[in-house]
Formats: C-alpha cells, sequence, structure tokens
C-alpha cells in the first residue's frame, strides 16, 4: 500500500516559524505541527498546501521549493510521505482548525509536543540547517 501523501508548510516571520496545535476532537491532541494536511485525489502537493493553508489558517498561499520529505509509519493510518515546503503568506493567520496557533524561534520547537513526523524536520531547524528566507515575497 502506498504512503499517504500530507504536505507540511514551513511559514517564516521574524525569524519565528509558524506551528499549530492540534484539536481535541483530532488524533494526536494537543500535539504541535507544522500547518498542512493530506493531499486529496488530483491534487498536486502545492495545490494541496494552499487549500489546507486556506482552510485551516484562512490565508493566501504562495508555495516555494521543497525543503524536506520523509516517509513514517503512523498508527493507525499506516505510512506517511510528508513533505516539508517553504511558504509565504498573504493575512494574518487564525486558528479555524487548530486549537492554537504560535510563532516560535527554532531553538523553542525542542520543548514543544511535536507530532513526530515534524520532530525530526524541526531538529534540523534547531541545528540550522534550514534557514528562513531572505526576503519575503508577497502571493
Amino acid at each position: 500500500m502506498s504512503p499517504i501523501q500530507v504536505v507540511a508548510a514551513v511559514i517564516w516571520r521574524d525569524g519565528r516559524l509558524l506551528l499549530g496545535q492540534r484539536p481535541a476532537s483530532r488524533s494526536a491532541p494537543g500535539q504541535w505541527e507544522f500547518p498542512g494536511g493530506k493531499v486529496q485525489g488530483g491534487e498536486t502537493p502545492e495545490g494541496a498546501l494552499v487549500r489546507e493553508l486556506a482552510e485551516e489558517l484562512g490565508v493566501t498561499a504562495r508555495v516555494g521549493e521543497l525543503i524536506a520529505e520523509t516517509v513514517i509509519d503512523s498508527e493507525p493510518a499506516g505510512a506517511l510521505h510528508l513533505a516539508f515546503y517553504a511558504v509565504e503568506i498573504a493575512g494574518e493567520p487564525a486558528a479555524h482548525h487548530h486549537q492554537a496557533l504560535r510563532w516560535v524561534l527554532p531553538s523553542e520547537l525542542e520543548a514543544l509536543d511535536l507530532m513526530p513526523g515534524d520532530r525530526a524536520f524541526a531538529r534540523r531547524l534547531g541545528d540550522q540547517e534550514v534557514t528562513p528566507p531572505r526576503s519575503g515575497v508577497e502571493p
């Protein structure tokens, strides 16, 4: 069985990253994650990310480069193929899906209860292997 395709947005503002806290009504309640979601049939990963960010955050998104990807085992869903993209947004994000949003420094990521798929990527950010873009471009 093929892994479920999941996309995540790496959104920087003033040296901080945007994370969402999963709601009590979903699996892994209270854990933090990079915003995004599953790629639906007929969607490109970039198109799915634009849709998910409009639904979850109420923002317009411009998807940039693929930063990292990984495959993880997730119970009970099975394998997930998780792709992290650099994203620029227009508008102020609001928690339409998450119970909370937070802008965090890369050094603060380790202290958060992150979803397993986000944890390894967050370590790279904390190690400064992935850095914010030098300048932003509004979508």
